[in-house]
C-alpha cells in the first residue's frame, strides 16, 4: 500500500511498516523476479531478497506509475515527466508538451500491438521508432486522473479527464460528443459492454448511443469482480450495478476512492482519502469494512490517512502505502 507517508504491509503478527522507507509512497510494482519497486515524493525506493531495499532519489516529485514493456524495459511517471531504467539507473526522458503545461505523467500504457502510450496534464504520447511523439489531437492531455484502456475488438480509448472520452480507430482520433464533464475511466466488462465514469455519473454504450447514469453523482472508478459484479465508487459512496439500475450499498462522504485490487481469496480492496476499505462474502454475508483511523485500528498499526497503492504479493501478503508508510498485510 502505498501513501503521502510511505510503506506499509500486513503479516500474521498485524500490519506492519517498512521502517527502510518513509514519505510518500504512491505507486508500487513488482518484477517477474521478484523485485519490487516503490515510488513516491523524488525518490524510487528498489527491493530484492539478496540486497534489501536500496533507493534512488529523483527530481520527479510524485512518482505516479510504473511500467515494465514487453521488451523488458522499465518506464516511470511523475510529477516532473517520464523516466526510463537503464544499467545506469533511472534516466530521464525528454518530452514535447502543451505550452505552459504541468510536466507531469500519470499514465503508462501499453497495447496488444506493443505500442507505448503515456499521458498527463502536458500531452499525450506514443513511443515509435524515432521516439516519443506527441498526439496533438489530444487537446490538454490528460488531466488528473484518466485512464487509458483497450477494449477486446482492438480499439483504444483514453478518458482524458476534462478533454473528454476519445477513441482512436482507423480513421484516427476521434471525440465522443455524448459523453460530457470531465472523463477519468473506461471499462469493457465481461459482457463486452463499454463503461464510463466521471464528473456527471456512469456511462455505459448501447445500439443507439451512449446512456447517462446521472444518479451516481461524481464517480472515480468503475470494477468488475471475477463474480460479474459491478461497482462503482464515488462522491456519494459505494455502488452495485443490479437489474434496475445502480443501488448505493455504503453511502460515504465527498472522499476519493479507488478500486485498487481483488486479492486471491476473493475480498475487494479500495484505497482512498480515509484510508483503506475491504469487501469480503458475497450476497448476505457480504461485509464492507473499514480500516480507519479508529483508536482500536490505531493500536493494531494500521496505516493513517490518504493510500494511493495497494500490492498483493504472490504469497498473499498485501503491501499498503500511505502517510504513515509501507504496511505489509497477511490475510491468512
Amino acid at each position: 500500500m502505498g501513501g503521502p507517508g510511505g510503506f506499509w504491509h500486513y503479516d500474521a503478527s498485524g500490519w506492519q511498516p517498512i521502517t527502510q522507507i518513509t514519505g510518500m509512497v504512491s505507486a508500487i510494482y513488482e518484477d517477474t523476479d521478484g523485485t519490487v519497486w516503490a515510488g513516491g515524493y523524488n525518490a524510487i525506493h528498489r527491493y530484492d531478497d539478496v540486497n534489501g531495499w536500496q533507493h534512488q532519489p529523483l527530481n520527479t516529485s510524485m512518482v505516479a506509475t510504473i511500467h515494465k514493456d514487453k521488451n523488458g524495459i522499465l518506464w516511470l511517471g511523475g510529477g516532473n515527466g517520464l523516466w526510463r531504467y537503464d544499467n545506469e539507473g533511472w534516466q530521464q526522458k525528454p518530452l514535447e508538451y502543451f505550452p505552459q503545461a504541468p510536466k507531469d505523467i500519470n499514465i503508462i500504457y501499453e497495447d496488444k500491438d506493443n505500442t507505448l502510450w503515456a499521458g498527463g496534464a502536458g500531452g499525450f504520447w506514443r513511443y515509435d521508432t524515432s521516439g516519443w511523439q506527441r498526439e496533438s489531437h489530444i487537446a490538454g492531455g490528460i488531466r488528473g486522473w484518466g485512464s487509458v484502456y483497450e477494449d477486446k475488438e482492438g480499439t483504444l480509448w483514453v478518458a482524458a479527464s476534462w478533454a473528454g472520452l476519445w477513441r482512436y480507430g482507423a480513421d484516427g482520433w476521434q471525440l465522443i460528443p455524448q459523453v460530457i464533464g470531465g472523463v477519468v475511466k473506461i471499462y469493457q466488462d465481461q459482457d463486452d459492454t463499454m463503461w464510463a465514469c466521471g464528473s456527471l455519473g456512469i456511462w455505459h454504450y448501447e445500439a443507439d448511443g451512449w446512456q447517462l447514469h446521472s444518479d451516481t453523482g461524481m464517480v472515480w472508478d468503475i470494477y468488475q469482480d471475477r463474480d460479474g459484479t459491478m461497482w462503482a465508487r464515488g462522491g456519494k459512496g459505494i455502488w452495485r450495478y443490479e437489474a434496475d439500475g445502480w443501488q448505493l450499498q455504503v453511502p460515504l462522504e465527498m472522499v476519493a476512492g479507488y478500486f485498487e485490487l481483488e486479492d486471491q481469496y476473493g475480498n475487494l480492496w479500495l484505497s482512498g482519502e480515509d484510508g483503506v476499505r475491504r469487501k469480503s462474502g458475497t450476497g448476505k454475508d457480504e461485509v464492507w469494512f473499514h480500516f480507519d483511523r479508529l483508536n482500536y485500528n490505531k493500536q493494531l498499526g494500521i496505516p493513517n490517512g490518504f493510500v494511493t497503492a495497494i500490492h498483493e504479493r504472490p504469497d498473499g501478503s498485501l503491501w499498503f502505502g500511505s502517510v504513515e508508510g509501507l504496511v505489509v498485510y497477511r490475510t491468512r
